[in-house]
């Protein structure tokens, strides 16, 4: 079972700035560690976690497999200078996103519908009717074709992960290369660049947009879409089970700014989207873009967030350990709905006496989570299970799983991390 270690009495972390050494986490001296985001070295460590999945969605064929998947160490600092919190003890050779990577939520009605208002949206805000649009990170192309339905022209998309798998896009015009994103291979004028929850795994996210705004140079009016995870809510009691290995880097919206202005856009937008649990930037490749130095001020809201997180983080892991401990020893079965990067950090941190994961992505059925080596299992199976509790991983899908549990005839006890 992984172990944390984490601060637990300062008030304010902004409040150590120029204070001695061993202020932020006492009994120990902070590793300094060059920011991700601005390179600055004014870093200061707030947790460490060892032996976690370093690759939370990648599925197994067996359970001896998955229950071998390699571990690795956290250790998250927080940047005083852009407030962006990473992993300085991360290792990307760790994670080479290969094999069977799957991580996609469009198989959720709600999800897919709330994707489909996005493009619809970019399309019409930015003017994209017949515009060629690329999407860096495409997965399988689901976005894309989105896009593509909402009325934009030419989409492409450029993915290592992608296998082949185009039946969903026939009749549109969308193209998906199996490769890293080359801003040669981008030609003529663009309407839109989107990257949707890629920028977080890189260990320079700057390099890559630098990179998307020299493809688009010929193309001033070229919009940018980003979207990442919300540090503001993964740094909550609801979103603790977003603290990932593969993710080395968590934005706030000053440092996904800072990102985005230091490779030269001019930023428009920073908002919290998805029930505040990612963050979506917009941008357009013109114009002055602004020092990200003048964004320093609003960088000490991270600090105090982190402040109020980190001393019940132990807390919350404990207190489900706690339920499931309880509701094991009143005889009851335990199902988990949602075998993604939470579901497999909960049963990670505090889920080993979970009967059965669930998950409505049918490239999961049959497959093994990593780590604990559970089972992932369909909605329908529940009725076979005999379930007595559902433990629900994401928030936002409360009312379409407890739909779906009433659709089945069930009424098992429903708890919402």
């Amino acid at each position: 079972m992984a172990r944390a270690a984490f601060m637990s009495d300062l008030p304010c972390l902004s409040e150590h700035r120029g204070g001695p050494a061993n202020a932020f986490n006492p009994g120990t001296v902070p590793r300094m560690a060059p920011c991700l985001v601005c390179a600055e070295n004014d870093t200061v460590a707030f947790l460490d976690a060892d032996s976690v999945p370093v690759q939370c969605t990648e599925m197994f064929a067996t359970r001896e497999a998955a229950r071998a998947a390699p571990v690795g160490e956290m250790r998250l600092v927080l940047c005083r200078r852009c407030s962006a919190v990473t992993n300085s003890g991360f290792d990307p050779e760790l994670v080479p996103y290969e094999g069977d990577y799957e991580n996609s939520q469009l198989f959720s009605g709600s999800f897919r519908a709330w994707a489909s208002d996005l493009a619809q949206r970019l399309v019409k805000d930015h003017g994209l009717a017949g515009s060629p649009v690329v999407e860096v990170g495409s997965g399988k192309g689901e976005f894309l074709a989105m896009l593509a339905e909402a009325g934009a022209g030419r989409a492409t998309g450029y993915d290592p992960t992608y296998e082949g798998e185009i039946d969903h896009l026939d009749g549109l015009d969308v193209h998906l290369v199996r490769t890293m994103f080359d801003s040669s291979t981008v030609t003529g004028d663009v309407g839109l660049v989107c990257s949707r929850h890629v920028l977080e795994h890189l260990v320079d996210p700057v390099e890559m947009l630098s990179g998307i705004r020299s493809a688009v140079d010929t193309s001033p009016r070229c919009a940018l879409y980003v979207e990442v995870p919300n540090s503001a809510f993964t740094f909550t009691e609801s979103g603790v089970w977003d603290v990932i290995y593969q993710h080395c880097t968590y934005f706030s919206s000053v440092s996904l700014e800072w990102a985005a202005r230091a490779a030269g856009f001019r930023v428009t937008s920073v908002e919290p989207s998805f029930g505040g649990q990612f963050l979506s930037l917009e941008a357009i490749a013109d114009g002055e873009t602004g020092t990200p130095e003048d964004l320093k001020d609003r960088a000490d809201s991270t600090a105090a967030e982190l402040a109020r997180f980190v001393p019940g983080y132990g807390s919350i892991i404990e207190g489900w350990r706690d339920r499931i401990a309880s509701w094991k020893g009143s005889g009851k079965r335990i199902a988990l709905w949602g075998g993604g990067a939470k579901g497999v950090t909960f049963l990670t941190l505090a889920g080993q006496g979970v009967d059965t994961v669930i998950d409505v992505n049918p490239r999961k059925h049959g497959r093994f989570l990593p780590g604990t080596g559970h089972e992932v299992a369909p909605a329908e199976s529940l009725a076979e299970a005999g379930v007595d509790v559902v433990v629900i991983m994401n928030g936002a899908y409360e009312s379409e799983i407890r739909a779906d549990l009433k659709e089945m005839g069930l009424e098992p006890e429903v708890a919402v991390v």
